[in-house]
């Protein structure tokens, strides 16, 4: 960095712009950091979740009758239980010489009841439970979703923050350095030679031999000066995004014949045309 460059406040700049390009970066590790976390937890969840489903599934037995007697005619526990307290009535009657009796034939079949009511009450709670499993992954599922959209919120704030600073810090070291520049020639920012060095500052495009390649001149002189044409090399596209054809003065001769035209930029000269008065390229 030329001391011209320094007091430009190019540093400065760079250094506002470099911390925010961090703290930008860091905001977009932490998000796929915590969108990574989220999936990783979900995953945990997925086979409780399965469970949890077949809850869902069979809810329709709660409140079903057609359905729980369908589930009796298919359950060998619900038949066992039935037989033996059919052998049991059965028993009893016979020793009393009461099978064929009517009090019998209604304890027959109010076995029927008694065999299934525990049946029925035990897959009803079962699927309860289910269900209440099912109820208690769905809230820790919104509730991750939840934090992470809150996370990543947050992330997003920040980086916005971070750039603004970076912005707003970068565009006050380049006011400071064009302070710093016009003290440095010794006039006040409201003096005819002040006011000169920050248009000039304000309105250049990069004309540094260092950043050209190819440079030929055509020949043709405007307003004193001789045009050339060269193409934007490496080392210009890797610091300011300059590419392909251009024209125009050399950064050289118009310091010699007008500094007041000049200005620097991360340590390489620029010219301001409109105040020489020759055309340019992109």
């Amino acid at each position: 960095m030329s001391f011209v460059g320094d007091l430009f406040g190019g540093g400065q700049a760079d250094a506002a712009s470099q911390s925010a390009d961090a703290q930008v970066q860091a905001g977009r590790d932490a998000i796929a950091a915590t969108r990574a976390a989220t999936i990783r937890g979900q995953e945990f969840l997925a086979p409780f979740g399965q469970v949890a489903q077949r809850g869902i599934d069979e809810s329709s037995f709660l409140a079903n009758p057609q359905a729980q007697f369908e589930s009796l005619q298919n359950n060998p526990l619900f038949q066992l239980a039935l037989d033996n307290a059919n052998e049991q009535t059965n028993a009893k009657a016979a020793s009393q010489g009461r099978l064929s009796s009517g009090d019998t034939l209604e304890r027959l079949s109010n076995n029927v009841l008694l065999s299934a009511q525990p049946l029925i009450a035990n897959q009803r709670q079962d699927i309860n439970n289910l269900l209440n499993l099912g109820s208690g992954i769905a809230r820790s599922q919104a509730n991750t979703a939840i934090g992470q959209g809150s996370a990543v919120s947050g992330l997003l704030t920040d980086i916005g923050s971070a750039r603004s600073a970076g912005i707003i810090g970068n565009q006050n070291a380049r006011s400071t350095g064009a302070d710093n520049i016009v003290s440095a020639l010794g006039v006040g920012a409201g003096s005819d030679i002040g006011k000169s060095a920050i248009t000039a500052l304000s309105g250049a495009l990069f004309s540094d031999s260092r950043l050209k390649q190819d440079a030929e001149i055509t020949g043709i002189n405007e307003n004193g000066y001789n045009l050339w044409k060269w193409q934007w090399n490496a080392k210009a596209k890797e610091l300011f995004g300059l590419t392909g054809d251009s024209f125009g003065v050399m950064f050289s001769d118009v310091l010699k014949k007008n500094p007041d035209a000049v200005a620097y930029e991360k340590g390489y000269g620029k010219v301001n045309y409109e105040m020489i008065g020759v055309e340019h390229g992109a």
